[in-house]
Parts: structure tokens; sequence; C-alpha cells
């Protein structure tokens, strides 16, 4: 899913279901109809 919005490396952040999944454990990770994902991309600027 990652690589569809080209987030493989870079800062962000994966939450499934209100638990932040660590980067380490992203590809382990099955998803599941009914999971709740928030994906946040840290931008820098000013």
């Amino acid at each position: 899913m990652l690589n569809a919005y080209g987030l493989t490396q870079g800062r962000f952040a994966v939450e499934i279901d209100g638990t932040l999944v660590p980067k380490s454990r992203l590809t382990a990770t099955e998803l599941k109809d009914g999971m709740s994902i928030e994906v946040v991309q840290a931008v820098g600027g000013g």
C-alpha cells in the first residue's frame, strides 16, 4: 500500500486501528477489511 503512494522512505508514520505501527513491522502487517488506517508524512517548510 505504501509503495502505491511513494512512501517507502522518509519521515512518515502509520497508525492502524489506533496503534502506531513501527516501520520494521509494516511489511509483515496484514491488512483486513474494516481496519482504520492513517498515514501521516512529515513535510519540511517554514
